[in-house]
């Protein structure tokens, strides 16, 4: 989808197929525009962005990162060029308060106060403010309607919070976690919701797979994607995904849409960094394993047994790094454990990385289990040298120290490996 069209946004109350429009929809009296300035701003909590909305609201509201305004094209200039702009749609992540889902679309109530503001300040005037996704880009159609919440569609009473999202590449579980989760895990951080993780739902607005015939979603794939989601989301939030498409019309108390595009892999976010560290612990404490012993040290290499996106895999990199290490005195070596994460379950994987004290993996998925390193951890990535992908995201990371090196630097490969094995045996 056209990154061009982010979001499409209308402010006419449209018929809607199942419900009748005239009993739902409690038109907006045209004298009640009219209101008492004083009694609003009584209502006005700065706060807002601190607590999740409990009660039901007879209209929608909304605050966003980057403004909770369409700002003039002249405002978006910024001193760097490359920078981003203030209020760019790819980077704007909102947390909206008492919208509906009916009919396959996202519908935002807009009320008589809302409706005396100029354009640019509402819901309407935010057009095209959305990416639902970051590697694949997306629109989510709002329709902005002026009348208040319907009474005849019942709440989501399973959580009070959702996080929106899109599948991005998720059959490939690397992007799962950097392009879906963690992003959910910084916006919660952001708004300062972070205590509600688990009870907050993720929501999907679309099915595993893109539309149109495009021959990377075969069957299979699909079904990846969708067990990866499955096996996944119980274990880093507390339910089962909802896939919006199959589900009936409900209302949201409160949704945090947006974070997908945001904090994914299409942005290089030097702010990731304490997000990522905490996610992990997050992860370890469900999975029960925050306090558990690591083991003896170790060091580990993943093998990279599919994707071969920006290079080929170093099919006998296990026994290089093991010529490497035998290379020292015996007494000072510490055990080389080579797995293939496509073998373990998530679970699994995770304990095994949590044993290595250096973790060398090559660019690409297995790179990415890195974040579930101990403090102190050396990461050794191996790229080509063309291009520095997946490893940028890697760099930021603070819980560990990094070291990047590509295909046709094996020499410096050696130095780096026997450096970071001098630091761990000078500790352990």
């Amino acid at each position: 989808m056209n990154h061009a069209n982010i979001l499409r946004t209308t402010t006419r109350a449209s018929s809607l197929d199942d419900i009748n429009v005239s009993s739902v929809f409690n038109k907006v009296d045209s004298h009640a525009v009219k209101i008492n300035v004083s009694s609003v701003l009584k209502r006005v909590d700065p706060h807002v962005h601190h607590h999740l909305r409990l009660g039901v609201s007879n209209f929608s509201s909304f605050q966003c990162t980057a403004g909770s305004q369409n700002f003039a094209a002249w405002k978006l200039q910024h001193v760097p060029t490359s920078f981003p702009a203030a209020d760019d749609h790819r980077f704007r992540t909102c947390l909206v308060h008492d919208v509906c889902w009916i009919n396959k679309t996202l519908h935002y109530f807009e009320g008589p106060s809302e409706q005396l503001l100029p354009k640019r300040f509402r819901m309407a005037g935010l057009a095209p403010k959305f990416v639902i996704r970051g590697y694949l880009g997306g629109s989510l159609d709002i329709n902005v309607v002026q009348a208040s919440v319907p009474r005849g569609v019942a709440y989501d009473l399973q959580s009070s919070l959702h996080l929106f999202d899109a599948h991005s590449w998720s059959d490939n579980i690397g992007h799962l976690l950097f392009d879906n989760l963690i992003p959910q895990f910084i916006a919660l951080s952001m708004f300062n919701l972070a205590s509600h993780w688990s009870t907050a739902r993720l929501s999907l607005l679309t099915d595993c797979g893109l539309s149109g015939n495009n021959p990377y979603w075969n069957k299979s794939r699909k079904s990846v994607c969708t067990d990866l989601y499955a096996r996944l989301v119980p274990l880093i939030f507390a339910s089962q995904p909802l896939w919006l498409l199959r589900s009936h019309n409900m209302c949201f108390r409160n949704v945090i849409v947006g974070q997908s595009s945001a904090f994914s892999l299409y942005s290089m976010q030097i702010s990731r960094a304490p997000s990522v560290q905490l996610f992990r612990d997050h992860v370890l404490f469900r999975l029960g394993l925050r306090d558990v012993a690591p083991g003896p040290p170790e060091i580990g290499v993943a093998l990279k047994t599919a994707g071969f996106q920006g290079g080929p895999a170093w099919k006998d990199l296990c026994t290089y790094v093991d010529t490497v290490v035998m290379k020292i005195e015996a007494r000072y070596r510490l055990p080389v454990f080579c797995f293939d994460p496509v073998k373990h379950t998530f679970q699994e994987t995770v304990r095994i990385v949590q044993k290595f004290e250096i973790f060398i993996a090559e660019h690409g998925t297995v790179s990415y289990n890195g974040i579930w390193c101990r403090d102190g951890t050396t990461l050794i990535s191996i790229g080509n040298n063309q291009e520095m992908k997946e490893p940028h995201t890697l760099l930021y990371m603070t819980h560990v120290k990094t070291l990047y090196t590509s295909f046709n630097q094996k020499s410096d490969l050696d130095s780096v490996i026997l450096f970071s094995l001098q630091k761990v045996l000078l500790t352990v």
